[in-house]
Parts: structure tokens; C-alpha cells; sequence
């Protein structure tokens, strides 16, 4: 077993973490040639500061960009198509970093990464790696003040989302939507293991949050031959890795 945490016997103050504003990155549209893009909405006024990024880097995000992590005094810009992610001052939005992933894991490994979360001082991302070609994705972890590759867990087919939970990191292997080998990994960074979690009613599992001991699930389900999308829902994982439906859904948050 690759159990992390169970220890619930002591009650935790947990820091509540307060904001005023929100970060929304945009995908932008790759075969229109369209970049992708950063806005900030502004809580007390409502202002939006649209296209965010290139105001103060004097350049695009690049295509598909698919994800953003606030972690410590940064910003993570997950940028798919680019094999990027832009390391942003989080006041500013300065870029500090430019981590090229194929650079750092290679042109296989470091390929379309996809989500990131930030964990004890660390940086973990998801890249689809080797699952263009039937292998595994992957897992990396670089030191948020070096930006150097500090280890890279096999992961499942097509990782996409990715949450911290109980001391370990759970990983949403999509399958690329194909329902072949969709599955959870739940990878500990203290052990190095990572277990599969394989449940039928996990399809096409795409983004993770995770709330107290829980972690929910986004399920993009499957596309019927029109391509429209056909069961998706949000299902709970709890620390014994129970798996349940909560509700019907195309959107998390």
C-alpha cells in the first residue's frame, strides 16, 4: 500500500488563505493560430485586466496554454503546445523563469505538460510524455528556487490534472478520453511509490481538487459520434480511496 497520512486523531488549524483577485488563463486556439492569454479580475472594483501577461512581459504566452499555479510569491503558467511553463512574479507578473520542459525531461518525458500544483517547496507537473506512443506520462517535480528537475514518477496514460491531498499527490490520467486505462495515481513524495487506483466508474478523469481529506474529480466522461459529451460527472475519492458520484457536471471549481 502506498497509504500516506491517516493520522486524524489531532485536530489542525488550517490558515485560510485570502485573496483579492482572480488569475483565468486562457487556451487561446492553436489551429486558428490564436495565442493563449492571461486576464485578472479584480474582487472590490470588478475591473478585468485582460491579456495580462503580454502587458507586462511584452510578449504572448504562446498556444494552448492550459493551466495556472499560484504557489508562494509565484505564478505557473502551464503552456501545452510551447512545452512551457512561465515562473511569474505573482505581484508583478514579471517573468522569473522560462522552464522548458523537453529541456529539462527530454523530448519524450517533458512533451505537453498539462496542470501543476506546488507542494513543500516544490513544483509538480503533469506531461503526457510517453502516452502518444502507448507507454506512461509523467509526474515531475522541480525546486522552486532553482527550477532544477528534483525527481519524475511514472504516472498513467495522458495525465492531466493534479492535487495534494493527505500528503500525497493525485494525478487524473485522462486516457486521452479513449476509456482503455483511465485511472488515478497516487504518487508519495516521501516513499517515491505510486500507487494505480482502477475503478469503472472512472472514465476520462481530467481535473482534481481536493477539499479537507477528499479529493473530487472532474470526469469529462465520453463523446458520442456527434462529439457531444456523453456522462460527465464529479466523483469524490476519499483517503481510503472510495470512489462515489457526487453530481452531474462539465465544469469544477
Amino acid at each position: 500500500s502506498i497509504a500516506c497520512s491517516n493520522d486524524d486523531d489531532t485536530p489542525e488549524q488550517k490558515k485560510v488563505d485570502v485573496s483579492n483577485g482572480m488569475f483565468i488563463v486562457g487556451s487561446g486556439n492553436k489551429r486558428a493560430n490564436i495565442d493563449g492569454n492571461l486576464s485578472y479580475i479584480d474582487y472590490t472594483s470588478g475591473a478585468v485586466t485582460a491579456n495580462a501577461f503580454q502587458a507586462a512581459n511584452g510578449k504572448s504566452l504562446g498556444k494552448t496554454a492550459n493551466y495556472i499555479a499560484d504557489y508562494g510569491s509565484k505564478l505557473y503558467i502551464v503552456v501545452d503546445a510551447e512545452a512551457t511553463i512561465w515562473v511569474c512574479d505573482k505581484n508583478t507578473l514579471k517573468v522569473i523563469q522560462q522552464i522548458k520542459t523537453t529541456d529539462l525531461l527530454g523530448e519524450t518525458d517533458g512533451v505537453s505538460p498539462r496542470a501543476a500544483v506546488g507542494m513543500d517547496g516544490k513544483l509538480y507537473f503533469t506531461c503526457y510524455g510517453d502516452s502518444y506512443n502507448g507507454g506512461n506520462g509523467v509526474l515531475a517535480a522541480v525546486d522552486t528556487l532553482t527550477f532544477q528537475e528534483w525527481t519524475t514518477f511514472a504516472v498513467g496514460s495522458y495525465p492531466d490534472g493534479v492535487t495534494v491531498a493527505n500528503g500525497c499527490l493525485y494525478v487524473a490520467n485522462s486516457d486521452y478520453g479513449n476509456g482503455v486505462k483511465p485511472s488515478i495515481s497516487i504518487v508519495n513524495p516521501q516513499t517515491l511509490k505510486v500507487e494505480e487506483l482502477i475503478d469503472e466508474d472512472i472514465t476520462n478523469p481530467m481535473q482534481m481538487v481536493t477539499i479537507g481529506t477528499n479529493v473530487y474529480c472532474l470526469d469529462y466522461g465520453s463523446y458520442d459520434e456527434n462529439w457531444n459529451q456523453v456522462g460527465a460527472v464529479v466523483r469524490r475519492i476519499t483517503q481510503d480511496l472510495e470512489v462515489s458520484r457526487v453530481a452531474d457536471g462539465t465544469f469544477m471549481g
